[in-house]
């Protein structure tokens, strides 16, 4: 009887130990198991954002009118580039009675430009080229009593100057002939600038 409980027991300690041994084994064997991937099961994973920039097609509405107004001689040309070919030499006061703008042009480059404003249907602006024959500085018109501030005369009575009426209400009103200009300061600056003989050329673009 001592020999058969000795046997039982060195087996009773034994089994479980080797079954802990092959467990072992098992794992060692097959390795962690598998995370099924996006095929088998699991979700896609979300798209990575592309770093590459999205282009617009040729067809883009927003590109074709940027490249319309980009090539000359086109309808959609930028009004600013719409110099009469009498501004292109020497020194210049551009006027463009379509846009309304008085440009001050050197050299053919636009160094400054200014809202303008002109005389009514009865009494219109002349159109044409002229050339400043007069400045004054602190005009009043006899014929009309109005205050004419840095006035540029340039055919006739009708001159460029700096209109209070003009910065008041705007296109709303009209000069009796002259080219009205709103901005004080620019029209003071333009002023300084300009001297007699400068060409004044006065047109529709």
């Amino acid at each position: 009887m001592r020999g058969s409980r000795s046997v039982g027991w060195r087996l009773a300690v034994a089994v479980p130990g080797l079954f802990l041994m092959l467990l072992g084994a098992g794992v060692a064997w097959g390795g962690a198991p598998e995370v099924p991937g996006p095929g088998a099961g699991s979700p896609d994973p979300a798209p990575r954002a592309s770093a590459t920039p999205v282009v617009a097609p040729a067809s883009d509405p927003l590109r074709a009118k940027k490249a319309r107004m980009s090539s000359p001689g086109e309808e959609g040309r930028p009004r600013r580039e719409a110099l009469d070919p009498r501004c292109l030499t020497g020194r210049a006061l551009c006027v463009d009675k379509t846009t309304r703008k008085v440009r001050w042009v050197v050299d053919g480059g636009t160094v400054t430009t200014d809202d303008a404003r002109f005389g009514s249907p009865e009494l219109p602006t002349r159109e044409g080229a002229f050339e400043v024959y007069a400045k004054s500085r602190d005009h009043v018109s006899g014929l009309y009593d109005t205050s004419m501030p840095f006035a540029m005369f340039f055919s006739g009575g009708q001159a460029v100057h700096y209109s209070p009426d003009f910065a008041a209400v705007g296109y709303a009103g009209a000069s009796h002939g002259c080219v009205n200009v709103r901005d004080y300061d620019g029209m003071a600056w333009l002023f300084d600038q300009v001297q007699v003989g400068d060409a004044v050329i006065v047109y529709w673009s």
